[in-house]
């Protein structure tokens, strides 16, 4: 996965520190305020204000390699793996829905109609919120950021 971002910091062992802008999920959409732009250039930096149920993007700062040898205050072109991405996207989207419907099959088969549809709700938000609890955690302290070039 890439991301442009800005160089805040460069440090002596070969890393530096770049903002990138974190998009919310509704930042492509036609609704967005097209006027509020961030100084990363063509991102919209504005939550829908169509339902304004999505908080506005912010600002993710991230230590990255730098073997491009970018100074501070360069825009830069950053890499993740997205293998990694993809599996924390599955880790916190796919993995709730799974167990969910699981418990909720097996509570239906044995326990009743009423119970299945309980333990579905229960087992999807005790897992989402356990995911989200723990990967947040293990992917500030393993994602590996690359700056992969200067722009």
């Amino acid at each position: 996965m890439r991301q442009r971002g800005i160089v805040t910091e460069v440090f002596d062992d070969g890393t530096a520190e770049v903002a990138v802008v974190r998009l919310s999920a509704c930042s492509g959409c036609h609704k967005a305020d097209p006027g509020m732009m961030t100084d990363l250039g063509d991102v919209p930096a504005s939550a829908c204000h169509e339902c304004m149920i999505f908080p506005q993007d912010g600002e993710l700062k991230v230590r990255a390699k730098n073997p491009c040898m970018a100074r501070r205050g360069d825009r830069v072109l950053i890499e993740t793996s997205t293998g990694q991405v993809l599996g924390y996207a599955y880790a916190v989207f796919l993995l709730p829905i799974l167990v969910g419907a699981i418990l909720g099959t097996l509570g239906g088969m044995y326990l009743g109609a009423l119970w299945g549809y309980l333990l579905t709700a229960a087992g999807f938000l005790l897992v989402f919120l356990l995911v989200k609890l723990f990967l947040d955690r293990f992917a500030s302290r393993n994602t590996e950021y690359l700056i992969a070039g200067v722009l």
